[in-house]
C-alpha cells in the first residue's frame, strides 16, 4: 500500500482508527492522510477556531502515533459532508485503504440512515476499514465469509494486503430451503444436493479466483449465514472480518449487502469492506 486514509471525529472511537491507520502504514511502508471534516453549517468565526485547534490536536496525535508506528503522514481539516470529503481525499491521494472508527449509534436513526461507511463503500470503490479494537499489533487471525462472487474475491485480496501474516479461515453458507421436508425419505436428501453444487461452485471459483495458493480453501458448511458467524467467531477469535459488499440494488443497505451491514453496526471485531474493482 502506498497511502491510508483515515478519518477521525477526535472522539475515542477514532482512536482505534488513527492507531490502526499508522499500524498499517508502518507495517506496508505507506503514508497516513488524516481527515478531519468540521460541520459546514456552523458560522465562519467558530468553523476557523474549530479547524486551527483541530490541526493542533491532530498534530499532536500523529506525533504520537508516529512514535509508536512510524510513518509520513499529512493532515486534511476540511469543511463540509463527511463522506464525500473523505471520498475526494481518497482520490486525491489515490489512496489504497479507507479506515475510520466505530459507528456511532443512533437507536430508532440507525434504521432509517445509512452509516458513514455504508456511504463511503456506495460511493468509493475502494476498500473501507472500520477499526474498533486496539491497534498495538498486526492483525494475527483474519475471517472471510466467501459467496464466490467478485466482491467475496475483492474482499479475499484486500485482507491479504492489510493482513499478510495473518491466519485466513473462510467459509460459504449453505442454505437448505425445506431440508425438514427432504430428510427420512427414500431420496437423496435435499442437503446433499446444496452442498454438493457448493462444492463444484467453489472449485469453479478457486480456479478463477486469481488468488495465491497460500489461501485456505473455502469450509462449506449448512446453515445461515450468520449461524455459521457465530460459530465461527466464538472457535476461530478472529480480530477481523474481511466481507465483500454487493451493488446489485439502489437502496444503501443492500449495495452493503444486510449481513455486511450488520457487522457494519454492531462490529465483533474489526471489519473491511471491500466492492468488487
Amino acid at each position: 500500500m502506498k497511502n491510508i486514509v483515515v478519518a477521525t471525529d477526535l472522539s475515542g472511537r477514532s482512536a482505534h482508527a488513527l492507531s490502526r491507520a499508522f499500524q498499517l502504514a508502518a507495517q506496508s511502508g505507506a503514508s497516513v492522510t488524516v481527515v478531519k471534516v468540521a460541520d459546514e453549517d456552523l458560522p465562519a468565526t467558530m468553523s476557523a477556531k474549530i479547524q486551527i485547534d483541530a490541526q493542533e490536536m491532530l498534530e499532536a496525535l500523529c506525533r504520537a502515533e508516529a512514535a509508536k508506528h512510524p510513518a509520513p503522514f499529512s493532515i486534511e481539516v476540511l469543511t463540509g459532508d463527511p463522506a464525500q470529503c473523505i471520498r475526494a481525499c481518497a482520490r486525491d491521494y489515490d489512496s489504497d485503504l479507507i479506515v475510520l472508527g466505530a459507528h456511532r449509534r443512533r437507536g430508532f436513526l440507525d434504521g432509517m440512515r445509512e452509516t458513514t461507511l455504508e456511504h463511503l463503500v456506495r460511493i468509493v470503490r475502494r476498500p473501507v476499514l472500520l477499526a474498533s479494537l486496539p491497534a498495538d499489533a498486526p492483525y494475527t487471525k483474519v475471517l472471510v465469509p466467501m459467496d464466490f462472487s467478485p466482491a467475496s474475491t475483492a474482499a479475499a485480496k484486500a485482507a491479504l494486503k492489510v493482513a499478510p501474516a495473518a491466519e485466513i479461515a473462510a467459509f460459504h453458507a449453505v442454505h437448505v430451503p425445506y431440508q425438514g421436508m427432504a430428510r427420512g425419505g427414500p431420496e437423496k436428501g435435499m442437503e446433499d444436493v446444496f452442498l454438493n453444487e457448493a462444492h463444484e461452485e467453489r472449485d469453479r471459483w478457486q480456479a478463477q479466483s486469481g488468488l495465491p495458493e497460500s489461501f485456505p480453501l473455502p469450509d462449506i458448511s449448512e446453515g445461515s449465514a450468520q449461524q455459521l458467524l457465530d460459530a465461527k467467531l466464538a472457535l476461530f477469535g478472529p480480530d477481523l472480518i474481511a466481507i465483500g459488499a454487493h451493488s446489485r440494488a439502489t437502496a444503501a443497505r443492500w449495495i452493503v449487502g444486510s449481513f455486511a451491514a450488520g457487522l457494519v453496526r454492531n462490529p465483533p471485531c474489526d471489519v473491511l469492506v471491500t466492492r468488487p474493482a
